[in-house]
């Protein structure tokens, strides 16, 4: 049986035997970091990081920042210092509020895509397989 590692990005697996009970090891020995795999995080690091200097060249303080956001006392605080992990929204908010847009660029597919696509081709998506059905 193969045990796929739980963390978000994270494709790591390991091997168990079935023919002796054991205690079932960790399914991953890689470095993670609040719940993501490295390399997602370090590239979430890399944008924190753009974010913060751009504040820093504004000559604005996290306060200043925080009320030209709307948002909590303290919060800018803690997602500099990544006491805190931002959902996208509140990176789109962040990022324009400092005047930049967070865009993306095409990149290769890691592996695990690749296969959910060839393995998709054997089996065309029909509409019915979708899980949630709401309107925008």
């Amino acid at each position: 049986m193969h045990l796929q590692c739980a963390k978000v990005g994270c494709l790591k697996t390991t091997k168990v035997s079935l023919a002796e009970p054991v205690e079932l090891p960790a399914p991953c020995t890689e470095k993670h970091f609040n719940g993501y795999d490295a390399q997602t995080f370090e590239l979430y690091l890399t944008l924190v990081g753009t974010l913060r200097d751009r504040r820093s060249a504004l000559g604005l303080s996290q306060e200043d920042l925080t009320a030209a956001m709307g948002i909590a006392d303290g919060y800018v605080n803690k997602l500099e210092s990544i006491a805190r992990v931002a959902a996208f929204p509140m990176l789109q908010l962040w990022a324009q509020t400092l005047g930049l847009s967070i865009t993306t660029t095409p990149a290769p597919l890691p592996p695990a895509t690749t296969r959910a696509i060839e393995a998709r081709e054997s089996r065309p998506y029909q509409p019915n397989q979708a899980r949630y059905k709401h309107a925008y």
